[in-house]
């Protein structure tokens, strides 16, 4: 990570984002599926994670399965997008996008597991 370069926290993952990064903590394989894509009119796989930091949890999607990542490892993601998916964000993890085992582990305990960061927003 260059030092110009800004670690985001879960908690500010709230609108869409391009090109960002974050780290977290795996915390939960949820599913791998198939999809379509209507942008590229091919299908894809998406696998989805559970993952967190102090200051919240938030959906993790995974194209193409092209990162291997392990539960309760702590990871740096760089050039990862949020998308707003039925008003809930998610964090989109791309083939060129670059996951890397962080030198700074997040434990557990410290792991906000009730903020609101996967829940829907009240309209």
């Amino acid at each position: 990570m260059t030092r110009e370069e800004k670690m985001l926290k879960v908690a500010d993952l709230r609108r869409r984002l391009k090109r960002i990064s974050v780290r977290v903590k795996i915390l939960e394989e949820k599913s791998t599926r198939e999809v379509y894509s209507n942008v590229t009119k091919r299908y894809h796989y998406i696998t989805e994670y559970v993952v967190g930091d102090e200051t919240g949890i938030i959906t993790l999607v995974v194209w193409n399965k092209s990162k291997e990542l392990k539960i309760g490892k702590t990871y740096d993601l760089r050039d990862v997008d949020v998308a707003i998916y039925n008003n809930i964000p998610r964090i989109i993890v791309k083939d060129n996008s670059i996951a890397k085992l962080s030198e700074n582990d997040i434990a557990y305990e410290n792991i906000n597991i009730i903020a609101p960061s996967m829940k829907k927003k009240r309209r």
